[in-house]
């Protein structure tokens, strides 16, 4: 990925960074709380470093792509974009709501099957890493972009 000799904007406002670093900050405060051994603090930071690592490449990917908007636009591109515009509106409305109500089912059962499998502290660990993992990502791309408006 070239992100040299092109202009960036952060897709969303200040107020989404400002709610992200206080999201994580109290995320932060989970695990000092909940870890008890050494090797519950070696799983929480492997598991939050990697999945915010994973986050921080997917996101700048993202950004990197969207960035590019309409010059890299390819024949393959095309296709696909053809393809999807051929299914009947009808269908995707209903798969898109499906989705939709698996995704809501998922969100509201997964932390709690988290805590029941997992035990009560470590699947507070993997949640407050989740939520480490989403966040701190948005902070770091906002620097980006503003870094990269300011220089140019």
């Amino acid at each position: 990925m070239k992100l040299k000799n092109t202009k960036y904007t952060y897709p969303f406002g200040v107020g989404w960074v400002i709610l992200s670093v206080l999201l994580v900050a109290m995320a932060v405060l989970i695990p000092i709380y909940v870890c008890k051994s050494i090797y519950e603090v070696v799983f929480y930071l492997t598991f939050t470093s990697s999945l915010t690592v994973f986050m921080l490449l997917l996101k700048f990917y993202l950004f990197f792509i969207k960035g590019l908007g309409q010059r890299e636009y390819t024949v393959e591109m095309q296709r696909e974009e053809n393809l999807l515009h051929e299914k009947p509106k009808l269908r995707r409305i209903k798969w898109s709501m499906i989705l939709v109500m698996i995704l809501t089912l998922l969100s509201l059962l997964l932390p709690v099957t988290i805590i029941q499998l997992a035990g009560p502290s470590l699947g507070l660990m993997l949640i407050s890493g989740f939520i480490i993992a989403i966040n701190l990502p948005e902070v770091i791309l906002y620097i980006y972009a503003n870094y990269f408006k300011k220089k140019k």
